[in-house]
């Protein structure tokens, strides 16, 4: 499951780092002076089928993601999750313009009359798509 949600802007220095610029991952702390604030954070989560939990595997401080950006970062988690011997039966997200484009550069098609709702994974087999 994967969503978007809105932070507070604010830089602060916590003593080790300055913590509130956009941060898709590692990297160096001298490469963030050039970076633009965050805005928001995209939270993707594992949900438990067959029991009652779920867990976030991941959170990406952003200011805007393009379509390619995002399919990038959900493959990046997908392998890692595959790599861990987690089965991955289904992508869950909101009806959001930027969620519909990801699905697109993924391979899957939203619009009726040609759905196609579920898209290959290089690892893994088939992936379902569900608003």
């Amino acid at each position: 499951m994967l969503n978007e949600i809105c932070i507070k802007e604010n830089i602060h220095w916590t003593g080790y780092v300055i913590q509130g610029f956009i941060d898709y991952g590692p990297g160096s702390i001298h490469e963030m002076d050039n970076l633009p604030y965050a805005k928001d954070a995209l939270v993707i989560m594992v949900v438990v089928y067959n029991a009652h939990w779920k867990i976030a595997v991941g959170y990406y401080l952003i200011n805007g993601l393009s379509a390619e950006e995002k399919t990038n970062i959900i493959r990046i988690c997908l392998s890692k999750l595959h790599s861990m011997g987690v089965l991955i039966m289904s992508l869950t997200f909101d009806g959001a313009s930027s969620n519909k484009a990801m699905a697109k550069v993924l391979g899957a098609n939203l619009h009726y009359p040609y759905l196609q709702t579920c898209f290959n994974h290089l690892e893994s087999h088939k992936m379902y798509i569900l608003f």
